[in-house]
């Protein structure tokens, strides 16, 4: 799997560190980037393991490792995870589900990760359609999502490509929408497409950084957030009486 940022992005978002899976068989890549004059964004590529339920729960299960592992480091940033996971999407919300999908519901679960699919509106503008049509791609809509359509007879179509992201990133967005493409005629999978408009705080419109920015890590200073409490409560209180 590969990340690909567009030139035309060059002043607005910055690679601050790069990880990835160093199995035999790499399964996933991220990378922590800054946005001018915003808070950090962890992109997130995945192909889940094709192989037994063994092979899925180790790779959920280092995958889970290593996203701890950047959020240790750079604090909880907005997350956005894309990519074949090899895994029915839709059976992550059932009860009864196995040993691989439950690693892979708790990282769900701990990273407060939604499905796109799901909280998305389905549909692709003319803009969008020409701009596939260009690359000889088809844009459809389905109503179930299946990305899935294997070649052999007896096997049924799913979901298993897809978007998962922040719920606080969620929080932010005016716009979502989601739509697939069928692309080579032999390909077994629609490519999945996402557009989303945000209006995260701290991110500036224009090419110039914003005046004001918290800084996450004064979080952290216990003397910083003793004055913040005093000062919230004193304006609370003159604003009471």
């Amino acid at each position: 799997m590969t990340i690909y940022l567009p030139s035309c992005f060059d002043n607005i978002i910055k690679v601050l560190y790069q990880s990835k899976d160093n199995s035999e068989i790499p399964r996933y890549l991220s990378l922590v980037c800054k946005l001018t004059g915003g808070p950090n964004i962890i992109l997130s590529a995945v192909y889940g393991s094709p192989q037994n339920a063994k092979e899925k729960l180790k790779v959920w299960k280092r995958y889970h490792e290593h996203m701890q592992v950047l959020t240790s480091k750079f604090g909880s940033c907005p997350l956005i995870v894309a990519g074949d996971w090899n895994q029915k999407l839709d059976l992550i919300s059932e009860s009864v589900i196995t040993p691989n999908e439950v690693c892979l519901k708790t990282i769900i679960q701990d990273f407060d990760l939604c499905d796109f699919y799901q909280i998305s509106t389905h549909e692709f503008s003319k803009n969008d359609k020409i701009r596939l049509e260009r690359q000889g791609q088809i844009p459809c809509i389905n109503t179930l999502g299946n990305t899935f359509y294997p070649k052999i007879t007896g096997n049924r179509p799913s979901r298993i490509d897809g978007v998962l992201l922040s719920n606080s990133l969620l929080s932010n967005m005016i716009q979502k929408n989601l739509f697939l493409s069928n692309e080579h005629p032999s390909a077994d999978h629609k490519s999945v497409h996402i557009t989303f408009t945000w209006s995260l705080c701290g991110i500036s419109n224009e090419k110039n950084k914003i005046k004001f920015f918290f800084h996450n890590h004064l979080i952290d200073d216990k003397i910083f957030m003793k004055r913040l409490r005093r000062s919230i409560a004193d304006n609370l209180i003159a604003k009471y009486w």
